[in-house]
């Protein structure tokens, strides 16, 4: 009984530089990537709040009378807060490069901007935007430490100070009204835990738009290059 020829890797790796599904894997991974260094910005500056907001901690056992301290933490809350929203804009701009890609429908495109604008079009969304911007080019506002003296989910709870941010002439309306929503005292754990499951629940629409648009060239792709390089997972199981 003869064997069947093996292919030579040359010729597998060929075909899989000329399949559509390579491109789209590559595209798909390169949003991953960028899903992963938001999910890293966003557990760095929460851990960062929460030891602050820790009544066990020494920094908030000292306060207030360690104020040095306590502003530096304060300013590298501030750093970590403008990499998270740098994060999540790295990677609504990230799906949305992949989205303008030869291979992608029209209708793929249709979807995604209905997503992207379901997400950060509301007044939160749009304030931490306008946020983004203000800490880029503004002193960063007060921020302050609340111990609360009646009974409340949080016994402290970090905020930002706000009042002065209203001089600022560049918030569109639905900031402005976010603003005063929270009557200046803006709690910043809860802003970054709701932008956090905003960006979640977009970036899972995006993978289940791509599942169902182009996951036949995908798997197709995929199983080439496990016949080139051993056993793996499509990416989008």
């Amino acid at each position: 009984m003869s064997k069947k020829p093996r292919k030579k890797p040359s010729d597998v790796a060929s075909r899989i530089e000329a399949h559509p599904g390579t491109q789209m894997l590559r595209a798909f991974q390169s949003c991953e990537i960028a899903k992963e260094g938001f999910e890293i910005s966003a557990l760095q500056v929460r851990r960062l709040i929460l030891s602050l907001e820790d009544p066990r901690s020494p920094l908030t056992a000292a306060w207030p009378g360690d104020r040095d301290k306590l502003e530096a933490s304060f300013q590298e809350v501030f750093r970590r807060f403008l990499q998270f929203l740098g994060a999540v804009h790295a990677l609504v701009e990230r799906t949305e490069k992949v989205i303008h890609e030869d291979f992608v429908p029209e209708a793929h495109r249709v979807e995604h901007r209905a997503a992207a604008e379901s997400a950060f079009t509301g007044p939160a969304a749009r304030f931490l935007h306008d946020f983004r911007t203000y800490l880029r080019h503004r002193a960063a506002p007060a921020m302050v430490l609340i111990r609360h003296d009646v009974p409340r989910p949080k016994l402290i709870e970090l905020l930002i100070d706000a009042p002065e941010m209203l001089h600022w002439g560049k918030w569109t309306s639905p900031a402005r009204s976010y603003l005063h929503q929270f009557q200046f005292k803006l709690p910043v754990l809860r802003m970054i835990d709701g932008h956090e499951q905003r960006a979640r629940t977009f970036y899972h629409r995006f993978v289940q738009q791509f599942r169902r648009h182009h996951k036949a060239d995908m798997d197709s792709a995929a199983a080439l290059m496990e016949e080139l390089h051993g056993p793996s997972s499509c990416p989008l199981q």
